[in-house]
């Protein structure tokens, strides 16, 4: 082969070789994205559900509240009597 030949085989069997190179670099890459998008996918539920919870819990106290006052004003009621 000729110096010409050479360079029709080496330039496609280096380009391959940088792909071959560039894909197992970019795999754990993608996993470790894929990864964190679950993650995060779970953080976000996690917070979703500390929401729902806190707002079970808002409702519980006012509704607390609600009955508190009520036996305040049917005690002095009471003692008015």
């Amino acid at each position: 082969m000729n110096s010409n030949g050479w360079v029709k085989v080496f330039i496609p069997t280096l380009v391959g070789l940088m792909g071959v190179l560039i894909g197992y670099a970019i795999a754990p890459t993608s996993a470790k994205i894929e990864d964190n998008r679950i993650r995060t996918e779970m953080n976000l539920q996690r917070i979703l559900t500390a929401q729902t919870e806190t707002a079970t819990l808002q409702t519980d106290i006012n509704y607390i509240k609600e009955s508190l006052l009520r036996i305040e004003g049917d005690i002095k009621e009471i003692k008015g009597k």
